[in-house]
């Protein structure tokens, strides 16, 4: 037989002294006793989509029954119930390749093939979309009984936290964290119900210190005091319920922030007045130095060297007249290690044979090919904003302020067959605004028009800033950020996800240690050569984790954290009509306690011939992958308590 059991966070929840993991091990622990000697068993769960492998050990059985713990991320149900039924397919093939000598009208199954799912019936444990296979399994698989038994409560009561929101994923040394957290709660009695919402961070020794506390009612979005004293390389933390409601797991979630020191940005510039704007937007001057999210070094060209590329980051060409060969190769040099460089062409004193020779067009996205005017002003397109520098007014709801500026000359270029269109003109013929072209591991970003005032204000190219100051700010602080490219990756992963731990050129690795939250083990780990990431695929915990190297020379140390789904709050269950079409109209069984189980297992073998010494079982404790309402019961299902 096989034995499946989910194991995901709801199964914690407590109902008359019992998690549901309790509740659906004691009835699966009563149901193969009540086998006959030498059926044959396979025990899994929902963790994961091993294998399903038959034994004859019972007591081997009920023991890893009672081994299965809480796991965090879960297969959808119906997949691991079409894996059982396979399992079975194979098994029943087998059977009648050992009959070859009989004539195959006269063959038959020994086996007496029956399906158990313990589950609470939680719509989002199953994949609907993947309804209509399932379905057509069972048709193809008549031979088969399932039988689903529901383990969930009737009326469950919970709080949670959820919709953990951090004001930066990247905060300056010195800088200032907000987090802001929901509360919810679900059942009867709780939405006048009070309780207390902390926020911790963990200092350098790990310990949980307590940085601010609120009293919360369901409903309440709470939005703690900035936190600061925050250590590079990274901070941690957590937002906690003070709760005393059946399922803990999901009153706590968990952070990781990455504390880095402000990218250096360099700007040159020939009129300092054409680049001032930017230099404000990147680092307003009522910011102190440690809030700013850049340090901003502005730079006259005639101090522009080579050496001068020795630490940036990024490096903003504010209309240079004529970059020398040699800056053009230290520049390829810098954008090839990683680093960003953003050129703009806002001035009639751009020469073009500057930036088109054989140097300058081996990293830059476009030749310049003619200095036009719109007549009347045109504007930037941006009815597209899936670049990710654009990304931010998407979530902003749009760019329509930065869509009203007005443009009135720019440089017209021919895109490098390398290079893309990020922002095109609206003119007919959208000649490119902002492209962008990758080199090596950095990137390049040309813009054909100003970003601030031109000489003396004579000859008016584009209203940026103009009376457009939070777009502008907003467009250039993306551009250099996206141009940064701080490989923070990722920090706050929901379980289940694969997790991604980008890799710093700063700090090789060649070899890590991964330590889980909540243990003192350390998992061992290799870098393959060459390798931009660490990927981790047993993040099967919630909580924080932490990697150093390994080496006792390394510095490299990173870190993630990872919550709860937030689907495991999520109380609705599935309808009948739901069930019907996973599995068929009459395919199948609902019962709730185990003297039910027996009366419809008894009904559903009538006619059916058992062989005990040959009977193949599968169970399939499906444990409940989240919480359960009252949506769905047979009329005859009687309440927990009447199982005793």
């Amino acid at each position: 037989g096989v034995l499946f059991r989910s194991t995901s966070l709801s199964m914690g929840y407590q109902h008359e002294n019992k998690t549901r993991l309790q509740r659906a091990a004691e009835i699966a622990i009563e149901q193969l006793s009540r086998l006959p000697a030498g059926s044959r068993i396979a025990v899994a769960d929902t963790s994961n989509d091993e294998e399903i492998l038959f034994q004859a050990d019972l007591v081997g059985a009920k023991a890893r029954i009672d081994a299965l713990e809480i796991h965090p991320a879960a297969v959808p149900l119906n997949i691991r119930a079409g894996n059982a039924l396979d399992a079975q397919l194979t098994d029943r093939e087998f059977q009648f390749a050992d009959q070859e000598s009989i004539p195959e009208k006269l063959r038959r199954d020994s086996h007496l093939r029956e399906v158990y799912l313990f589950t609470d019936l939680s719509a989002h444990g199953w994949k609907m979309t993947a309804a209509s296979a399932l379905q057509e399994t069972m048709k193809e698989f008549e031979w088969a009984n399932v039988y689903i038994i529901d383990v969930g409560i009737l009326e469950p009561t919970n709080f949670s936290v959820s919709a953990l929101r951090l004001s930066k994923r990247v905060v300056p040394i010195g800088g200032e964290l907000i987090v802001t957290a929901n509360v919810d709660g679900v059942g009867k009695g709780t939405a006048n119900e009070t309780r207390m919402l902390e926020l911790y961070l963990e200092d350098m020794s790990g310990k949980r210190v307590k940085k601010g506390q609120q009293l919360v009612q369901p409903g309440d979005s709470v939005e703690f005091s900035p936190v600061g004293g925050l250590r590079a390389p990274m901070s941690r933390g957590e937002v906690r319920l003070v709760s005393s409601d059946p399922l803990e797991g999901d009153d706590v979630l968990f952070f990781t922030v990455a504390v880095r020191p402000p990218p250096q940005v360099l700007v040159v510039y020939q009129n300092y007045d054409e680049a001032h704007f930017w230099i404000e937007a990147l680092a307003p001057g009522e910011l102190k130095e440690s809030r700013a999210r850049f340090r901003v070094k502005p730079l006259h060209v005639s101090k522009f060297k080579p050496s001068s590329l020795a630490g940036p980051a990024v490096v903003c060409l504010i209309n240079l007249a004529t970059p020398s060969v040699p800056i053009w190769n230290a520049l390829g040099e810098f954008v090839e290690e990683g680093n960003g460089l953003f050129v703009v062409l806002g001035n009639r004193r751009v020469d073009p044979v500057a930036y088109n020779r054989d140097s300058a067009q081996a990293i830059l996205p476009g030749k310049l090919l003619a200095r036009l005017a719109f007549t009347p002003a045109e504007r930037l397109d941006l009815g597209v904003l899936e670049h990710p520098v654009l990304k931010k007014f998407d979530t902003l709801g749009g760019a329509a302020e930065l869509s009203f500026i007005d443009i009135h000359r720019y440089w017209r270029v021919e895109t490098h067959k390398n290079a893309s269109v990020v922002i095109p003109y609206s003119d007919w013929r959208t000649d490119p605004a902002l492209l962008e072209r990758a080199y090596g591991k950095g990137r390049v970003l040309l813009f054909t028009t100003a970003v601030g005032r031109t000489k003396s204000g004579r000859e008016k190219w584009a209203d940026l800033p103009g009376g457009h100051g939070w777009p502008y700010v907003i467009l250039a602080d993306q551009i250099v950020h996206y141009l940064a490219r701080q490989r923070i990756g990722t920090l706050n992963y929901i379980a289940g996800e694969t997790v991604l731990v980008p890799l710093d050129p700063q700090r090789p690795v060649s070899r890590y240690l991964m330590q889980k939250p909540g243990t003192f083990q350390q998992l061992p780990g290799e870098v393959a050569e060459g390798s931009e990431s660490i990927t981790i695929e047993d993040a099967d915990l919630l909580g924080n984790y932490t990697l150093v190297g390994a080496d006792k020379k390394s510095n490299f140390i990173a870190g993630f954290s990872v919550n709860p789904d937030p689907a495991e709050s999520d109380f609705t269950r599935l309808e009948k009509s739901e069930l019907n079409a996973l599995f068929g109209e009459d395919r199948y069984d609902v019962a709730r306690t185990i003297d039910e189980l027996t009366r419809r297992v008894s009904q559903g073998r009538i006619g059916q011939e058992v062989f005990p010494f040959v009977l193949a079982f599968v169970l399939i404790v499906f444990c409940g992958e989240h919480f359960v309402s009252n949506r769905f019961y047979k009329a005859e299902q009687e309440p927990e308590h009447q199982s005793k």
